[in-house]
């Protein structure tokens, strides 16, 4: 008996030491490379906010500090309307009950004012009404619904695009006009794609009507307005197209209906969509006027984020919309 409990005191301090350099190196594997603790890096995890840990922002950039509360799935929209507000101006004009309505908000967010839920539960409804939709609230929608239905009832300045193919084999020339306000890059695939490159390779399943023969549709710009919004088109909503090259984008000439330069832009702004606790959720990441400061608007939090988060985001394909400005 004795002898049992001498050994067991020489091999206790050897275990414990093991089980130590176990959960060390455990730990240090994670922190080295982040992909061990959770290689499928699209899917996404609520963040756990402690108030009193919160980012802060500063006060140099509190009209850019304003939140927008969620009733129940109207991310989507919050998300849509702080891009529009930061990046397009006050494009709340007109005597519409929808403009109306998206003026007051947007001066109680210049202003440093709390909005009410019931001021976006009214925004959502005129939005659901002049559009037709037949979602309710909680049932969300998607950021592409919002931004075609606020395009078309505030008419400020969309690109206007086709998309333009010949047949490889028998050279039928196609031209499909979109009557989107953005323009639309399909990916069917989940591979990385580049901005500078994306506009000559659309990707679509449609096929030449003599030939059958899959074509490849390139993007032809009527105008050039001073902003671009760019949608990562999936195959599935759930698909994420990891994004190279996006700081800037060059629109060549070859992209262009009548001029022969080139224009530049740069990223101001994009829309996040994902899943969260298994539900959809959607914010906006917009960059501070000119600089290298960028907000996250999640909701009703907004915290100011640093360049890095925001490429890295990005890259992993959590970018639904892109926003470029014209230098």
């Amino acid at each position: 008996m004795n002898t049992g409990e001498s050994s067991n005191r020489k091999i206790r301090p050897t275990y414990k030491i093991f089980q130590i350099s176990k959960i060390w190196l455990t730990c240090f594997l994670v922190y080295l490379i982040p992909s061990c603790e959770n290689p499928n890096y699209t899917d996404y995890e609520e963040p756990k906010y402690n108030k009193q840990e919160e980012k802060k922002v500063n006060p140099d950039v509190s009209d850019y500090s304003i939140g927008l509360p969620n009733n129940h799935g109207t991310c989507f929209l919050n998300a849509v309307f702080q891009i529009l507000a930061k990046l397009y101006g006050n494009v709340f004009t007109g005597k519409s009950a929808l403009a109306k309505a998206g003026n007051k908000i947007q001066t109680e967010i210049n202003s440093g004012k709390k909005v009410l839920i019931d001021e976006m539960t009214t925004f959502f409804n005129l939005c659901k009404s002049d559009a037709g939709w037949d979602l309710k609230l909680g049932e969300g929608g998607d950021p592409t619904l919002y931004f075609k239905c606020l395009a078309k009832h505030l008419l400020f300045k969309t690109p206007e695009s086709s998309y333009i193919a010949s047949c490889s084999k028998c050279k039928q020339a196609y031209n499909l006009k979109s009557d989107d306000p953005f323009v639309s890059i399909i990916a069917n695939s989940k591979d990385p794609i580049s901005i500078d490159t994306c506009f000559d390779y659309v990707e679509t399943q449609l096929k030449c009507t003599n030939c059958d023969i899959s074509l490849n549709f390139k993007v032809v710009l009527k105008n050039l307005p001073d902003i671009i919004p760019i949608r990562i088109g999936k195959t599935r909503q759930e698909e994420h197209i990891p994004v190279r090259n996006y700081q800037t984008l060059t629109i060549k000439s070859k992209w262009k209906e009548s001029d022969n330069s080139d224009t530049e832009y740069k990223l101001v702004g994009f829309i996040w969509a994902g899943k969260s606790k298994n539900e959809w959720h959607a914010k906006s990441y917009i960059r501070i006027n000119n600089t290298e400061r960028w907000m996250c608007y999640d909701d009703e939090r907004v915290t100011e984020v640093t360049k890095l988060e925001v490429y890295d985001l990005i890259e992993k394909g959590m970018a639904y919309f892109l926003f470029y400005q014209k230098k």
